[in-house]
């Protein structure tokens, strides 16, 4: 990874928001709370896509995690804050959250017909937990990550108001991706690519599509057995702080701008 992308990802992570040209919308943005999840990340759903590919070993490795509890009610898997999954790092650690609220679900698994299971979370930062922390327990054999789809958008605070994944999920196909350069992060992870032609090509990009509002909903290809989790990590700081200026007022804020800002670091 480049060291601007390095420099990147250590002030998104800080949660340093890109500016916001929006100004006059500072007051108002002020005045309402943005919503955030149990471990304090800014609430953003998201649903993990999954080729299953031996049920009976995944239920037999699911009975032995005391992370994992069956729902029978709802036919999911509850992904707990607790046991294998407790030291976790969230931007709220295990020790600080109070203990009348633990276990804290982080996650829902769930079948979504023959051979397919997807993951259901409630933040970015729980994505990328989540991809590290089962792909140590189940291998390709038994659960292989195919694709993610995400939310682009945050959401205010409001009591007794909790947006549900099926709400934006269910009613969108989740279709794989194709895996071409579909987006502005697959390129510049590509390092097969002349420096010289993959500069031309970003900036090509950056013109012609970059520039254009992301889907509310969108599908994203991943490739985490080949490349790991910085380009999943990358992929989705960016959309959080585009959604991020977006909840602040700033409308025409996109991707272009995001890149604009990770180049003059």
């Amino acid at each position: 990874m480049s060291k601007k992308l390095k420099r990147f990802l250590k002030k998104s992570t800080k949660q340093r928001a890109v500016k916001s040209r929006a100004k006059k919308n500072n007051a108002e943005t002020a005045q309402k709370s943005l919503l955030m999840t149990m471990t304090n990340e800014p609430f953003q759903l998201a649903r993990i896509h999954y080729d299953l590919r031996n049920k009976d070993e995944l239920e037999r490795i699911f009975s032995k995690l005391k992370c994992i509890e069956y729902d029978p009610s709802n036919k999911r898997w509850l992904w707990l804050y607790h046991a294998e999954a407790k030291g976790l790092k969230f931007r709220k650690s295990y020790k600080d959250i109070l203990k009348k609220f633990h276990p804290v679900v982080i996650g829902s698994f769930f079948m979504s017909g023959e051979g397919r299971m997807y993951l259901d979370v409630n933040s970015f930062d729980r994505v990328v937990q989540a991809i590290l922390f089962f792909d140590e327990f189940l291998n390709c054999d038994i659960l292989f990550l195919s694709h993610i789809q995400v939310v682009n958008k945050l959401f205010d605070a409001i009591p007794g108001i909790v947006p549900k994944p099926r709400e934006y999920f269910d009613s969108n196909v989740p279709n794989k991706p194709d895996g071409t350069y579909h987006s502005l992060e697959a390129l510049i992870f590509d390092d097969s690519l002349d420096q010289n032609k993959k500069q031309s090509m970003v900036y090509e990009y950056m013109d012609n599509v970059s520039r254009q509002p992301i889907d509310q909903v969108e599908s994203l290809a991943i490739h985490f057995y080949e490349d790991g989790i910085e380009h999943i990590d990358v992929l989705l700081k960016m959309r959080n702080i585009v959604a991020y200026e977006h909840w602040r007022g700033n409308k025409d804020f996109t991707l272009k701008d995001v890149f604009n800002q990770m180049y003059s670091l």
